[in-house]
């Protein structure tokens, strides 16, 4: 049986076409379209909207995979009742404004983008739907219980995943020792996401330095204008040299020691607020 699903209604797929897109503007090095994107993700997305509760119950449902059939089913159950609790109309509302955000701050291109786990993301939106009888929600409930139990073959490429995910918690570990407790919630943020970056190819990261580097560069030429900057050269010069630093991070490679600069840079901007 076909069941028919707009995917512009699915959450889900509105937010992974986003990220996808996202990805796409970063290999291009377009910053405007970083920025423009970061902005709609931030707005629609924020904990405490509709959409992203929506989305919750997406990723319990996608996320779970390998599991026992009666553990899997009061999952189901679970989600569809936490789900039910929304309010349809809301999530119909808010979804129309980033329809329409989209289409007329990055054009309706991004919706072509390749997303994978589709089919599931689908499946799922048909089970949440109100207009689909309780036969055709047996089925879909049967479509996707398959998706979350059946055992899946290692790849090699997933196998490297594995041990990069060793790496991971390897390197999540010796950051976490060596700041914990000793940051300010500027570093924490970057700290945070150059740990995810490992997982999510740089993305969250790139995104959260677009906005990040922009305020720093602000506070730091600002900073000329000071009169115990601007009547010290030396001081004038160091502030040039961090300021091309900061204009640099577009082509440097965000490694570990880039990463120590920016926080080095957030704790002087942080400085310089208290001090004023």
């Amino acid at each position: 049986m076909k069941f028919k699903h707009n995917k512009k209604r699915n959450t889900a797929f509105l937010f992974e076409t986003l990220i996808k897109e996202m990805a796409k503007s970063v290999v291009a090095n377009d910053s405007e379209r970083q920025t423009k994107i970061a902005k709609i993700i931030k707005r629609h997305f924020t904990k405490r909207g509709v959409l992203y509760k929506d989305l919750q119950s997406y990723k319990v449902l996608m996320e779970l995979k390998e599991a026992e059939s009666d553990f899997a089913k009061r999952i189901i159950s679970e989600v569809r009742r936490d789900r039910d609790r929304l309010n349809t109309q809301n999530i119909f509302s808010e979804q129309s404004r980033l329809i329409k955000k989209i289409n007329v701050e990055l054009g309706q291109e991004v919706y072509s983008n390749f997303v994978p786990n589709y089919k599931t993301m689908a499946t799922i939106g048909q089970l949440f739907a109100d207009n689909v009888s309780p036969s055709e929600k047996v089925i879909l409930e049967d479509k996707l219980l398959t998706e979350m139990t059946k055992a899946e073959e290692k790849t090699e490429k997933e196998i490297l995943e594995h041990i990069d995910s060793i790496a991971y918690k390897t390197f999540t570990n010796k950051f976490n020792k060596a700041y914990a407790g000793k940051l300010h919630e500027e570093q924490q943020q970057v700290v945070s996401k150059y740990i995810y970056s490992v997982s999510d190819n740089g993305i969250s990261l790139k995104t959260y330095l677009n906005e990040e580097v922009g305020r720093l560069r602000d506070k730091v030429k600002a900073s000329l204008d000071a009169k115990e900057v601007s009547s010290d050269p030396e001081m004038v010069k160091k502030t040039e040299q961090v300021l091309e630093f900061l204009d640099s991070l577009t082509e440097t490679k965000l490694d570990e020691p880039a990463i120590k600069k920016i926080m080095q840079i957030q704790g002087l901007v942080r400085e310089v607020e208290t001090n004023e």
